[in-house]
């Protein structure tokens, strides 16, 4: 009695590739109703999700990620402010280690002050978006974009400004 596990092996990939195809968590397969309450559910527990992973620790701190899911109203506009924001960073990084070598930037840091001056920039950010007169900000993105990357660098300076300042005390 054997078995023909070699016969079979590639139907059983056929029908797992055809039942995947069938796959299509398209809006346009739900009721609006059904979209919503996707959503809602998606950016009700954002800061759960993407903070909850010890292996690949989040850049941005759960109060950070809660206070973008209250903001947007779809997980694809959560997902591109935090895109947006860590595009800033990762160009600060870039430009800080082209000028000097390394960078400044880590997230962990200094009693994660980073990470709480980041809410405090989207917050900022936030009230800025709901009190500005219509049309005076005509991007928001880049807006946003602006803003994170001139406090990234700021930071970025003001920590290796201190560490020249206590090399120079120690001298």
């Amino acid at each position: 009695m054997g078995t023909n596990k070699d016969n079979n092996s590639s139907d059983t990939i056929k029908d797992t590739i055809k039942d995947t195809d069938q796959w299509n968590f398209s809006t346009n397969n739900y009721t609006p109703e059904q979209v919503a309450a996707q959503n809602q559910d998606l950016l009700s527990h954002l800061g759960e999700t993407l903070t909850g992973d010890k292996e690949a620790p989040m850049f941005l701190n759960k109060d950070s990620i809660n206070l973008i899911a209250k903001w947007f109203r779809t997980p694809e506009g959560a997902s591109e402010c935090i895109s947006t924001i860590l595009n800033a960073a990762n160009d600060s990084r870039k430009n800080a280690e082209s000028q000097i070598g390394h960078h400044e930037l880590y997230f962990e840091d200094y009693n994660n002050e980073l990470k709480r001056m980041i809410t405090n920039r989207l917050r900022r950010y936030f009230n800025k978006m709901r009190t500005a007169k219509d049309g005076k900000i005509k991007n928001p993105k880049n807006y946003l974009y602006v803003s994170m990357r001139n406090m990234f660098d700021k930071w970025q300076n003001d920590v290796l400004m201190a560490e020249k300042d206590e090399a120079n005390n120690k001298n």
